[in-house]
């Protein structure tokens, strides 16, 4: 009894399922085999085994269990129209040369044995013997005979093995006798499908991978090189890779490594790899511990110019050096420069080429690499001394591009230009409703609503700075919300639409809003059933953050806007149950009747002149209602309103942009659809005399730009006309 429980317990390991039945002399246990509850087969199935017999049984399952015997059955489709040999979807053998003869399919050995059953086939006596090894199963079959020699014993065939074309070939029937490769014909498709079982004795798979570099540093691609292998010469068709910090106790696992490791920050990590090969044996993890070096920031050394000192307009040459980690590349630059009686805080953005005024200049250049680590300020001094070469104007109209800065470190007063003559000035209709006041939101609510019909613009500008407390830690949005309150349905056009953040660099946003809303978008339109609501826009909305934004509507029927501050829980349904924010008393929302104005000038080209937008005070704001008090307001600035300016000129002409309130980052549209951001870089702000192109134009041409003062921005702005002759 206590070797029939030994033993059982061992079956039960290897997974045998038993059924004990004592017998009558000894009460020697009887195994079945498979479990059967019919007790008719359980005793056809019954075997008594002795001590003996069973120790034989548990060892040959032992080893069988260690060399992972796994039977795999392959599958090809030989087309019989191009010979080609296909397994799922790749090609594995072309020309593969297929007889009949009276109704029987004769098919060549040699790549069947190879593909399907993975056996190993090579010839003797001078290639007239075919050997087929397949484990410990050794066929041998000669051309001519109808006899093949298995592990020394004769099988009788059905045909003789014949060959052609250098290729044995045996009928369907000896194939399956053989090897037990099935053969099946699709007459449909003209090919033939056959099958047959890969039985050779398994091991698993070794992971193996080594790093391509000893040291790695944060913002590196690490290179893992794979180098596992399979004794058995399978191939490996899967790869586990896993990645775990030192701390963490759950690894990330993916099948490529670069998904999930491609440039790691600094620190110690445990990479592991386990691999599959084609019969579906998993290897064991195989770990290796690689440390990622802090990325340092870039140190620039030197910073110098190739002359020690330069005539006003002459071209400047920088040089620079500097340290860094070895491949890593820097990807920005950042030049700022001053002259040196000035402040640091009136620094420009961008790297000068010349200076145009005699004096010092103090250039400063900070780099940052591929990793994103900024070094830390170096700088250098230009000495400008002699009579100029020629004038920053004569410079940038002719070689600067728009956007580029006009420094005038002489600090020439634009405004002392003679006033450029308007020979022609209308109004565009439209209704603009501008949502800005409260520019702050402090609660959530409807921050600004009315209603539109026919040709209009929205514009949204918004700093979120309303609390947690007030949210119960929900999150917040910004929400653009279209309703028609009719009885009809309503269509409207949506186009250029254009909303930009959260962010918190507020004219930056301001730009980047009008930029894109100057090169314009594709139109959509929206069909309201009576009583329904939509969202144009929805945006998560983080503190401290502005969203800023403007988009052209043309309406079918009367719509009703909003714009709305609330959780990310508010529904469609509870808008109108929304409190109305007041406005802040600062800034202004409304609802205006004009969303462009016109101006055409007629230049002579006989001195500079200039157009001053934005500065004639109450004569020029459009003016409007805010409809949540019924007070008139004027919007001071004309934010959202497109001057369209155009110019017929006498004389060759630089066209410049200089900001006159606190500061300026905004876009300017040609005609021919063209945008440039002005100024390029950075914002014109807190020195007036410093001005940026916006374009050039030849002598009887006429041409028309349109400018809007940017979200954020102030007015007033100054465009300037300077002919070439004062160049």
């Amino acid at each position: 009894m206590k070797y029939a429980a030994k033993y059982l317990l061992i079956l039960s390991i290897l997974g045998i399922s038993t059924t004990s039945v004592y017998g009558q002399e000894g009460n020697v246990p009887t195994i079945s085999i498979g479990g059967s509850n019919d007790h008719a087969m359980q005793e056809e199935q019954e075997v008594e085994i002795t001590k003996n017999s069973l120790e034989t049984a548990v060892e040959e399952n032992v080893e069988d269990a260690k060399s992972h015997t796994h039977k795999i059955t392959n599958v090809a489709v030989i087309n019989l129209e191009d010979g080609s040999m296909t397994m799922g979807e790749q090609v594995k053998s072309q020309g593969v040369e297929v007889t009949k003869e009276n109704e029987t399919f004769f098919l060549p050995v040699r790549v069947l044995a190879e593909h399907l059953l993975k056996a190993y086939v090579s010839t003797e006596e001078d290639g007239k013997v075919l050997r087929i090894r397949r484990q410990d199963t050794l066929v041998l079959i000669k051309e001519g005979e109808q006899v093949a020699d298995v592990n020394g014993e004769q099988v009788a065939l059905w045909y003789p093995v014949y060959s052609e074309n250098g290729h044995y070939k045996l009928s369907a029937e000896d194939l399956k006798t053989l090897f037990e490769i099935e053969v099946v014909y699709d007459e449909d498709r003209n090919s033939l499908t056959v099958s047959g079982e890969d039985r050779r004795v398994n091991d698993a798979p070794q992971a193996r991978f080594y790093f391509a570099k000893r040291y790695y540093t944060a913002g590196d691609e690490v290179v893992a090189v794979n180098t596992s292998h399979d004794s058995n010469q399978d191939k490996i068709i899967k790869t586990q890779w896993s990645v775990k910090s030192v701390g963490v106790q759950e690894p990330v696992l993916a099948e490529q490594l670069t998904s999930i490791f491609s440039k790691p920050k600094a620190g110690t990590y445990e990479i592991g790899l386990q691999v599959q090969d084609e019969r579906g044996l998993w290897s064991e993890w195989t770990y290796e511990k690689i440390t990622i070096r802090e990325n340092k920031a870039p140190i620039i050394k030197t910073l110098t110019t190739d002359k020690e000192t330069y005539i006003p307009g002459e071209p400047i040459t920088f040089n620079y050096t500097y340290d860094n980690e070895e491949g890593e590349a820097i990807t920005n630059e950042k030049w700022m420069y001053r002259k040196s009686t000035q402040e640091e805080k009136l620094a420009v953005l961008g790297k000068p080429n010349a200076f145009f005024t005699e004096g010092e200049y103090i250039v400063t250049l900070q780099i940052d690499d591929a990793y994103g680590k900024r070094s830390k300020v170096m700088e250098t001094t230009v000495y400008i001394q002699g009579k100029p070469i020629r004038s920053e104007f004569d410079y940038v109209f002719k070689e600067g591009q728009i956007g580029d800065r006009i420094d005038n470190f002489e600090g020439y007063n634009y405004r002392e230009y003679q006033d450029a003559v308007i020979v022609e000035e209308s109004a565009v209709a439209g209704t603009l409703i501008m949502s800005d006041s409260p520019e702050t939101v402090k609660s959530l609510g409807v921050l600004y609503e009315d209603t539109m019909e026919g040709r209009g613009r929205i514009l949204v500008h918004h700093l979120n700075q309303v609390s947690n407390e007030i949210t119960q830690g929900k999150k917040q949005k910004l929400g653009l919300i279209v309703s028609n309150d009719g009885e009809e349905v309503v269509t409207l056009t949506l186009s250029n639409e254009s909303i930009k953040g959260p962010a918190t660099d507020i004219t930056r946003v301001g730009q980047r809003c009008l930029f894109d809303y100057l090169k314009g978008t594709a139109a959509r339109t929206i069909t309201l059933a009576p009583g329904e609501k939509q969202w144009i826009y929805t945006q998560n909305w983080t503190p401290n953050n502005c969203i800023s934004g403007m988009l052209d509507v043309e309406t079918e029927g009367k719509v009703r806007f909003v714009v709305a501050a609330m959780t990310e829980e508010t529904t469609l349904e509870e808008i109108d149950k929304l409190e109305r924010l007041p406005m802040d008393g600062v800034h202004i929302s409304g609802t205006f009747d004009t969303i462009g104005l016109n101006y055409t000038l007629n230049l002579d080209g006989s001195m500079p002149t200039k157009l001053l937008l934005g500065d004639k005070g109450s004569e020029e704001w459009v003016k409007g209602i805010d409809v949540r008090t019924g007070v008139s307001v004027e919007n001071k600035g004309n934010f959202g309103v497109s001057y369209y300016v155009t110019i017929i000129a006498e004389e060759d002409m630089g066209i410049f942009l200089n900001s006159r309130g606190t500061g300026i980052q905004g876009a300017i549209k040609w005609e021919d659809g063209s945008v440039y951001n002005v100024p390029g870089q950075g914002m014109l702000a807190q020195v007036s005399t410093r001005a940026a192109i916006i374009g050039t134009i030849k002598k009887g041409e006429t041409k028309t730009f349109e400018y809007i003062l940017p979200n954020g921005s102030s007015a007033p702005i100054l465009i300037g006309f300077v002919p070439d002759s004062q160049f």
